[in-house]
């Protein structure tokens, strides 16, 4: 892919959207250490000060923003989920690299650092991936946008 205007304006995109996203100093809750596949939360901020894990299934409860800051990586493990009504916004930034194991039903846009590895029938819905300065290695998935 050359690097021609419509390139320039995505990347410029991205990194605004990265930019809000962690630009924000207030984490309504710090969940480091805390598995996201144990939680049910509603609309609000959260923060992970190190690597966010993903077993069982996440569930949130209604419609709104959801922003999760994670400073390193985030990894699932097979058939985790997240699962979240239609109308949630749900943006996650990672900070290192997103890594999603087979048959992760996952939700929300996802704006890693590094790279962002789904295997195979891992599927993202309710937006997209990003990889701001890495590579997005995919295996039979499906990605949805809103």
């Amino acid at each position: 892919m050359t690097n021609d205007a419509t390139v320039q304006a995505a990347q410029t995109a991205a990194m605004n959207t990265w930019n809000c996203l962690t630009g924000a100093t207030f984490c309504g809750t710090n969940l480091s250490g805390q598995d996201l596949g144990t939680l049910t939360l509603g609309p609000g901020v959260y923060c992970y000060n190190a690597d966010a894990t993903l077993t069982g299934t996440l569930t949130l409860t209604t419609g709104g923003t959801y922003v999760f800051q994670i400073a390193n990586s985030l990894t699932t493990t097979e058939a985790s989920s997240v699962s979240a009504p239609s109308n949630a916004r749900v943006y996650w930034a990672v900070g290192n690299q997103a890594t999603f194991a087979s048959d992760t039903a996952f939700f929300g846009q996802i704006y890693s650092v590094m790279d962002v590895s789904m295997a195979n029938g891992a599927t993202n819905d309710g937006g997209g991936v990003v990889s701001l300065h890495a590579s997005i290695s995919l295996d039979t998935n499906t990605v949805t946008g809103f």
